[in-house]
C-alpha cells in the first residue's frame, strides 16, 4: 500500500518536506522487519519472505510521518495505524484424515451413501482453495459409485448409482483421490492430491425368483385330452448363497 500525510508548510521548504518510517509491527512473526517503507513516497512493500495466512492472518503497523526532512530534533510528527490482511493461496493440498475407509451396501439399492471421506485442508474455509473434489481412480470399472462433495464439511459422500450384485461381487476395493478445486500455487513443492482406499462390502438381500424366459410361448394342437402336460415352468433364484426352496 502507500500511505500519504499531508503538511499545511510549504512543500518546497523543510518545513513541509516529509520523510516516512514504520515505527512497529505486530506481530513480529515471522520476523521483526517483515516490511519496509520508502521514506519519500510512502510506499510499503514486504522485505521478508515467509508471509504465511495459515500462521499470521493479519499484520498491524504504525507508521511515523515527520517534517524537516524527517529530523528527528527539529521535525513535527504524526503518527497512523496501517492494517495488511494477508491473501490466502492454493499452497495447502487436502489430505485424507485415514488411508483407509470403510462402508456397507446392500445389493440392488441407489442413491444411498456408502461412506464419508474426511479431509483436512489448511487454507482458508469456503474458498476454492479449501473445497475438494473427489475422484474414483481404480477399483470401479463399471462405474457403481460416485463421490460428490458436501460443500458445508468437505466430504467426500460415496454414493452408489448403478445397483451393486452381491452374487457377483461381494465387495470393492476403491482407490480415490482428493484435490482442491483450483490448482496449488505456483513454487508449492509438494503433493497436489492424497490418496486412500474405500472397502466397500455388499450386503445379500433375498431376491425374488425369475422366470426364463418370459413370457413362454408355447404351440399346442387343439383335441388334446384333459391333463395333457403342455410344458415345465423352471424359475431360478438369483440367492445363490441362501438355502431356498421355490415353490
Amino acid at each position: 500500500m502507500t500511505v500519504t500525510a499531508v503538511d499545511k508548510d510549504d512543500p518546497k521548504m523543510a518545513n513541509g518536506m516529509l520523510r516516512y518510517k514504520i515505527l512497529s509491527q505486530n506481530p513480529q512473526s515471522p520476523s521483526y522487519n517483515m516490511f519496509t517503507i520508502n521514506n519519500r513516497t510512502g510506499d510499503i512493500i514486504t522485505v521478508a519472505a515467509g508471509l504465511d495466512r495459515e500462521k499470521v492472518p493479519q499484520y498491524t503497523l504504525i507508521i511515523q510521518a515527520t517534517d524537516m526532512e524527517g529530523n528527528p530534533t527539529y521535525g513535527l510528527s504524526n503518527t497512523a495505524t496501517t492494517v495488511i490482511r494477508i491473501t490466502d493461496v492454493n499452497d495447502n493440498p487436502p489430505e485424507f484424515t485415514t488411508d483407509a475407509f470403510f462402508g456397507e451396501v446392500h445389493e440392488n439399492r441407489v442413491n444411498v451413501i456408502v461412506a464419508n471421506l474426511t479431509v483436512t485442508d489448511k487454507d482458508q474455509p469456503h474458498t476454492p482453495a479449501w473445497s475438494t473434489v473427489y475422484r474414483i481412480i481404480a477399483g470401479d470399472p463399471t462405474e457403481h459409485f460416485s463421490i460428490p462433495t458436501d460443500p458445508t464439511t468437505n466430504e467426500g459422500l460415496i454414493t452408489v448409482v448403478k445397483p451393486v450384485d452381491f452374487e457377483l461381487t461381494r465387495s470393492y476395493m476403491l482407490t480415490v483421490e482428493a484435490e482442491n478445486e483450483i490448482p496449488l500455487a505456483r513454487g508449492i513443492h509438494i503433493p497436489r492430491q492424497s490418496t486412500a482406499t474405500v472397502s466397500v462390502r455388499i450386503l445379500d438381500i433375498n431376491e425374488s425368483p425369475e422366470f426364463s424366459p418370459n413370457p413362454k410361448t408355447i404351440k399346442l394342437e387343439e383335441g388334446l385330452p384333459a391333463g395333457s402336460l403342455l410344458t415345465t415352468f423352471t424359475a431360478q433364484d438369483p440367492d445363490r448363497f441362501m438355502r431356498q426352496t421355490i415353490r
